[in-house]
């Protein structure tokens, strides 16, 4: 299976490197792409770099958040169709109905701990690069 990139847009450095070594475990079918902040994350979606299939996108983020990010996604006639899970620490109700209503595909809780997050890398794979059909890129 060709890899496919899927962009990680966190801040954390930490949350960055368990994502790395979930990815190192599952199954291969995700090249990590990573922007440290909301501003990084929209250059490289409008850059000429290989465009992801995926978003992961922390919700709380320096220079554009989460929210800003979703909104200048969806605004973006050749981004608006690219999948965005949101994948935060925030458990609030008004960030999880806000995301859904700015169109987010999905809202998850990160996990704590490596096996957890192994578990979670695998379904997202599973589900998001094995299972569902994507939108064509522009």
């Amino acid at each position: 299976m060709t890899a496919r990139p899927v962009l990680l847009v966190e801040d954390d450095p930490s949350d960055v490197l368990l994502m790395t070594e979930a990815l190192k475990a599952s199954r291969g079918g995700a090249e990590l792409l990573v922007a440290a902040d909301g501003a990084a994350a929209m250059e490289l979606l409008r850059g000429p770099g290989p465009r992801p299939v995926l978003v992961l996108l922390d919700w709380r983020l320096p220079c554009l958040s989460g929210e800003g990010v979703l909104r200048a996604i969806r605004a973006d006639a050749d981004l608006r169709l690219l999948p965005v899970v949101v994948l935060t620490t925030s458990a609030s109700e008004a960030d999880l109905r806000l995301a859904y209503s700015l169109g987010a595909n999905a809202f998850v809780t990160k996990p704590t701990g490596l096996p957890a997050l192994r578990a979670l890398v695998a379904s997202v794979e599973s589900f998001w690069l094995e299972q569902a059909t994507l939108p064509p890129g522009p």
